[in-house]
Formats: C-alpha cells, structure tokens, sequence
C-alpha cells in the first residue's frame, strides 16, 4: 500500500501531471500558449527551483498600461489539473492587472513532483522588479495550497 500511495496515488492528487492527460489537452495548452503571448504580449521563462524543478511561466506586463492595476502583479496559483494556458490567468488579464502565470511542477512545461512556490515570488521579486506589498497571490483548488504555503 505504501508503493500504491507514494507513485500511483500521488499522481492521482495532482491529474494534471500525468502525461496522459497533458497529449489529450496539449492542443488547448499551446493555443492558450499563443492568445497570451500574440494577444497580451507574454513573456515565457523557465525558472529552476532549488531542488531543481523547472517552473514553466508567462508574465504579462501592464505597468506601462494607464491603470493603476497594473502596477499590482497578480501571481495564479491553478488549481489540480490546472494550466496558466487556460486557467485563471484571464480574471485578473481582462482587470487590467499584471500578470504571473506558472505551472505545477509535474504540470505541462514544469518538471518533476508539486513542491513550493518560492522561486516563483522570487523571480517577480528579484528579475521582474516588483516590491513584496505589489504582489496579490490568486489561488484556487490545490493552487490555494501551494499559493499559501510560501
């Protein structure tokens, strides 16, 4: 039972990651994948956590936009079988806020098992240059606990 727990059940907590489901819906993904980038004009990066883990992103930038909003940085937390590509990154888009999207680690262009969210505030931090009191964490489903557990 403890084998079933810690390989199969664990990938049944978060169905987003298994590889089936992810070819089933890849299509979806990079459609969403190009609305955000031709449409808001998204910026992909890669981020490497410290235990190694590569966290998939895409950040849309609307400081220079005539909205106080987008000054704010909204960081989505997707909830299990989530994708930034389709989630709920369009609430907070359609706002006018600056946006953080990422995937679960396991999850389309993230590798390997969920763990934290740190290299995620990190890098709004430290690259994208906003300040700790501008970040707004926007969680739902299991994004609320990865979203609250930094």
């Amino acid at each position: 039972s403890y084998l079933m727990a810690n390989s199969f059940g664990r990938r049944m907590l978060y169905p987003g990651s298994v590889s089936l489901l992810q070819k089933a819906i890849m299509p979806m993904l990079l459609q969403g994948q190009a609305r955000l980038m031709e449409e808001y004009q998204g910026k992909r990066a890669k981020l490497i956590a410290c235990d190694g883990n590569q966290i998939d992103t895409v950040f849309v930038d609307r400081r220079s936009a005539d909205s106080e909003r987008g000054a704010k940085l909204v960081i989505c937390c997707e909830g299990n079988a989530g994708f930034y590509e389709v989630g709920c990154v369009s609430t907070p888009l359609e706002a006018g806020y600056s946006v953080l999207g990422w995937n679960h680690p396991g999850f389309a262009g993230s590798t390997n098992e969920a763990n934290s969210m740190d290299v995620v505030v990190q890098y709004a931090i430290h690259q994208l240059n906003f300040r700790i009191e501008d970040i707004i964490i926007y969680a739902w489903s299991i994004g609320g606990f990865t979203g609250y557990s930094e």
